[in-house]
């Protein structure tokens, strides 16, 4: 391959005589990904926490419909502090 083709690989190569632009294909597809080995039903799965900053604590997740949406869907939070980098609050 070429110098000239190896720096215009990701974007397509420009014909200066025509004015053309000749893109390059499409990457090939990626395979789909696949659940190889299923959870079984019987098996507990440790808690996932979604990570909130205080203030946004402190403003949207006070409001009754995110209280009665985070209860309904049994979230848990982790409240943390981006200034001080540090972790607020554990909500189970």
């Amino acid at each position: 391959m070429d110098t000239a083709h190896k720096r215009n690989n990701n974007v397509g190569i420009a014909h200066h005589q025509s004015g053309q632009y000749t893109p390059n294909p499409p990457p090939p597809e990626q395979p789909q990904h696949t659940l190889t080995h299923p959870i079984p039903r019987n098996q507990t799965l440790p808690p996932l926490y979604l990570a909130v900053p205080l203030e946004r604590h402190h403003n949207f997740f006070q409001l009754d419909f995110t209280q009665k949406a985070i209860a309904a869907y049994q979230i848990q939070l982790i409240v943390y502090d981006p200034v001080k980098e540090s972790i607020s609050q554990w909500i189970n």
